[in-house]
């Protein structure tokens, strides 16, 4: 089955998450119902918009995704890099300076990010 007659990213809804198509249901939704043992009869019956095909397209889609993932090693040069970065963005007390320099993250989350990576690094330098 093709999801792409029934899956759709609108930017305006739900932060452009896939959707079922004509609904606000994420596909992320459907696939935590199913997760959590709903049956595709359960979720058509308290979701009368869907069909069984928009549950299966949203399995088809992510199914799709995983498939077509790439994973790439990092190499230790770039996550030597990666190490000081977080130092310098450790030191920065002001949240909001955090976020000029470093998106949406906050001062304790490059602080735990930087624990976790020194961490690992102790293990593998093992320290």
């Amino acid at each position: 089955m093709k999801y792409n007659d029934r899956i759709v990213i609108d930017h305006a809804i739900l932060g452009g998450k896939p959707i079922i198509k004509g609904t606000r249901l994420s596909v992320e939704f459907i696939l935590e119902l199913l997760g959590n043992d709903w049956s595709h009869e359960t979720i058509i019956d308290k979701y009368p918009q869907l069909e069984n095909e928009d549950v299966l397209a949203a399995l088809n889609y992510a199914s799709h995704l995983i498939k077509t993932e790439h994973i790439y090693p990092v190499p230790q040069k770039v996550l030597m890099n990666m190490r000081g970065w977080l130092r310098f963005f450790s030191q920065i007390p002001d949240k909001k300076d955090m976020r000029d320099v470093a998106g949406t993250m906050t001062h304790d989350e490059a602080t735990a990010m930087q624990k976790l990576i020194d961490d690992e690094f102790g293990k593998i330098e093992g320290k």
